[in-house]
């Protein structure tokens, strides 16, 4: 289930979880390399049920992060708490609440989520122009409704428009990223839906906005658009390599004889430090398999198709270089309960077009040369 909907089961917020991510406490169980969205699984509600029995029992962020990492069991933590009570007798009634919460199956605890198909709706539309909509759009935010926004009340805790910052209309419907648009319609094509949004645009103040009848992942649960407001930034024609962040890849190669040979990829995270080896990903990586060679030879896989071809790919100390989307990716081996593991940024559409910040794709070693 989406971030959205793990947060309304849990009785939370969508900003507790991303900080619960950020601190390693509750990872979730898969992260879209195309979108940035978060996936959890129902048995991640059990987690939450502890951190948040830990939490009202005083115990601070930190220690529930070290009590989660031991993989202590239930009566372990119930342990914990008669300490706790000693320590803090005055916050009796609230430990002897979480000793309960502790013992409640989550299952009966909780409603059990609900179960959501993404749309994949017809995109092959014929390009109608629209001038005015050509240009550099910044997101505003997202709201329940149109009349939100005009009465300036709060925009809504979206994890899209926390994530992203603009979008572009390129001329003539131009395709970029995971965005296409034909007169009215705002196209959008991730790995999970494709959608139609309606957009209109209109003067207010002096300045122009665009208003999305936007699907996003309320629109799955509940088949209500929500309102994607967007500001002109400005008109400009713009092409898909002007609007494309591109790295210095004009490294000279150096060796590195510690990453030679076949790496296969055992997780993704947002950062090395985040990586837990017992979350194991629950289906086959698409960026799968590395091979570093000798004198920059790189071979990799994603999904089904491998490629070797030095014009595309190659390699030199530190980075992984990628000609065709002109970007370095740093890499960096780290060394985890006795186990060497190699970590490379991953800079998908989301690093290029989006300004995100890279994930990680995380490499077991296989074979070395």
């Amino acid at each position: 289930m989406q971030i959205g909907e793990f947060a309304r089961i849990c009785k939370t917020q969508i900003s507790v979880l991303r900080y619960y991510d950020k601190e390693g406490l509750l990872v979730p169980e898969y992260i879209d390399a195309f979108t940035g969205y978060r996936y959890y699984s129902e048995e991640q509600i059990a987690v939450f049920v502890r951190i948040s029995a830990l939490k009202k029992a005083g115990f601070s962020l930190s220690e529930i992060k070290d009590i989660l990492a031991e993989a202590k069991s239930d009566w372990d933590i119930i342990e914990l708490f008669e300490k706790k009570k000693i320590e803090h007798i005055k916050k009796l009634d609230n430990l002897e609440e979480s000793k309960r919460m502790m013992l409640v199956d989550s299952a009966t605890a909780l409603p059990s989520p609900k179960r959501h198909e993404f749309p994949r709706e017809n995109l092959n539309l014929p390009f109608v122009d629209d001038p005015r909509a050509v240009g550099k759009w910044k997101i505003v935010g997202e709201y329940l409704n149109k009349e939100d926004f005009f009465t300036e009340d709060r925009s809504m805790d979206s994890e899209f428009a926390s994530v992203m910052k603009e979008i572009y209309f390129l001329p003539k419907g131009g395709e970029y990223w995971c965005y296409a648009w034909t007169n009215g319609k705002l196209l959008i094509e991730t790995a999970t839906s494709s959608t139609v949004n309606n957009y209109a645009i209109v003067e207010y103040n002096g300045v122009e906005y665009m208003f999305v009848d936007f699907k996003s992942y309320e629109y799955f649960r509940s088949g209500k658009t929500t309102t994607l407001v967007l500001q002109r930034e400005d008109n400009k024609s713009y092409t898909v390599a002007q609007i494309a962040h591109k790295d210095n890849i004009d490294i000279p190669f150096a060796k590195d004889n510690r990453v030679l040979g076949r790496w296969i990829a055992c997780g993704f995270c947002s950062t090395p430090t985040d990586f837990r080896r017992k979350n194991k990903p629950s289906v086959k990586p698409y960026f799968s398999e590395v091979v570093f060679g000798n004198d920059g030879a790189l071979s990799v896989t994603y999904g089904n198709r491998r490629i070797s071809d030095p014009e595309m790919r190659t390699w030199t100390k530190g980075f992984v270089l990628d000609k065709l989307n002109v970007t370095a990716s740093a890499y960096e081996l780290r060394e985890i309960d006795g186990e060497e593991y190699l970590f490379i940024e991953w800079k998908s559409g989301d690093y290029i077009y989006g300004g995100w910040k890279p994930s990680y794709y995380v490499f077991e070693r296989e074979t070395t040369i």
